[in-house]
């Protein structure tokens, strides 16, 4: 039997480097995505971060700063380690970096299936 998927965007498998905080905070962490959609991202914080934090987010693909706003949906312990993974909802991306990000995703999907 197989799984449903409830996602509404194609979500690709790559580890890109990223920065985030916390809104309104100062310090930045550092992490590569687990996984990304034009929906949201996947990734792993050095210390939880509870369900409804605002996150800001510099994603970097190929060099070019993709900068949104996003909700944690979910966050949860890694076994055997001190860091959690982190689902965030992109809740604010300009339209311009949505469709460059949309566009190497479609790519990379496409490029896999080859």
């Amino acid at each position: 039997m197989k799984a449903i998927n409830n996602r509404r965007a194609n979500r690709l498998s790559l580890g890109l480097p990223l920065r985030y905080k916390i809104r309104g905070q100062t310090e930045f962490g550092r992490s590569v995505t687990k996984d990304i959609s034009t929906g949201g991202v996947r990734f792993t914080a050095e210390s939880y971060i509870k369900p409804a934090t605002e996150i800001s987010l510099e994603i970097d693909i190929f060099s070019k700063i993709i900068n949104s706003i996003g909700k944690v949906k979910w966050a949860q312990a890694l076994p055997h380690s001190n860091r959690y993974q982190i689902g965030l909802q992109f809740i604010e991306i300009e339209s311009v970096n949505k469709s460059f990000l949309s566009e190497y995703i479609n790519f990379k999907h496409e490029f896999r299936e080859e």
